[in-house]
């Protein structure tokens, strides 16, 4: 299954960042905790957000295992008690919460997106809650650009399966050998 902080990084970026916390905080501001190589890779998009972007800053701050990201959760805490609402009810704090861990599995973001999890659920004030259909709602409008790549790609996947692919299986198949998929894909 694919992961939709996966799909919304390579929305955004480009690439995929994984163990990566992003906060988008209802003013605007994007805020990025990763590792240092990550956060170089984003450096080059801070301070240029495009005109008319909803996007009015972005922020990278770095992972730090000496304190346990402890100055990096509250940082990331005090954007969204600050900028998330101001009517005195709880702050909405939209997440993932297929990627947040459960009782059989740990979390699929790691040691650092564990943390962000515990400090989010910890905190009084806040309303956690699911911002997955949102999100799916938001990816599956595609402009005409994307849907035509769309189509082409599903042809090309239909041809390469009927006429390569499903060959080469039963060839497999009918000469009842053991091939691996490293040499299946090959």
């Amino acid at each position: 299954p694919y992961l939709k902080s996966v799909v919304l990084h390579q929305y955004l970026f480009g690439w995929e960042l994984p163990d990566t916390i992003l906060l988008l905080t209802e003013t605007g501001d994007c805020f990025v905790l990763a590792a240092k190589k990550k956060c170089e890779f984003l450096e080059a998009a801070v301070g240029k957000t495009p005109t008319g972007s909803s996007i009015i800053g972005l922020t990278l701050l770095t992972r730090n295992k000496s304190d346990g990201n402890a100055e990096n959760y509250e940082t990331l805490m005090e954007a969204v008690t600050a900028k998330n609402g101001s009517n005195g009810d709880k702050k909405k704090v939209g997440v993932l919460m297929k990627e947040w861990p459960s009782e059989k599995r740990e979390s699929i973001g790691g040691p650092l997106v564990s943390g962000w999890e515990k400090s989010l659920t910890g905190a009084d004030g806040l309303d956690v809650s699911d911002a997955t259909p949102g999100l799916s709602l938001f990816m599956s409008i595609k402009e005409e650009s994307e849907l035509d790549l769309m189509k082409k790609s599903s042809v090309l996947s239909n041809k390469i399966l009927k006429h390569g692919f499903i060959k080469r299986i039963e060839e497999v198949i009918d000469s009842e050998l053991n091939v691996t998929h490293t040499q299946l894909s090959g």
